[in-house]
């Protein structure tokens, strides 16, 4: 805070007047509430991307997915704790916080039929479309690996794709999901960095 004192003199027709102003600068300290309430939210932002590395077999993907979609529920609670009663209007970080719960509520229906895929029988078939995308995912993901091989590339897919399973399909969808909810989780933290750079220029603009 800076403290600022001015004092002037005047004459009029009652006599002479002395007037002071004091001008007060508050300015605001953002590293503490930056270290406690910001960096917990983005580590859990990005926690919510690791649920689609762990594998099915392991049993813990549906268990990761409801605690990280806990914490949000725990952090929202204790934000709102911390704003007055008769705020009129929700802060950028509660935003925040209600879309990473929407992305890990959605990660954790994407993660049942994650593993509702991967525990289906090899006997049964694989439905054409959901085929088809896991083929052209997976040939996507082979090209940058056989560059200079001798091997033709059509011969190496078609290997791949004759040993195609439930499981490859199982990993193929977690591949998938997991680049879908880091473009939503990067699309949506890109939207709340802009729009607090803007609140925060319309604040600094005088009235």
């Amino acid at each position: 805070m800076q403290l600022a004192l001015s004092n002037s003199s005047y004459e009029s027709d009652n006599g002479n007047f002395t007037e002071a102003s004091f001008f007060f600068r508050i300015r605001r300290r953002p590293f503490f509430q930056t270290v406690t309430m910001l960096v917990p939210v983005i580590l859990l932002a990005l926690l919510n991307l690791f649920v689609f590395r762990l594998p099915a077999e392991d049993g813990e993907k549906i268990n990761f997915a409801c605690g990280l979609l806990l914490a949000d529920s725990m952090w929202l609670i204790q934000l709102i704790q911390t704003l007055p009663m008769n705020s009129g209007s929700i802060p950028l970080i509660g935003v925040y916080v209600i879309f990473l719960m929407m992305i890990a509520s959605m990660s954790i229906v994407a993660t049942v039929y994650v593993i509702h895929v991967h525990c289906k029988p090899d006997s049964e078939p694989i439905p054409p479309k959901l085929h088809s995308l896991c083929l052209r995912w997976q040939s996507a993901s082979l090209k940058p690996r056989c560059p200079r091989s001798s091997t033709p590339v059509k011969q190496v897919h078609s290997k791949e794709h004759e040993s195609l399973s439930w499981n490859t399909v199982g990993r193929q969808l977690d591949n998938f999901f997991f680049a879908l909810c880091s473009a939503a989780v990067a699309g949506v933290s890109l939207a709340i960095g802009i729009c607090f750079v803007v609140i925060k220029d319309d604040d600094r603009m005088p009235s």
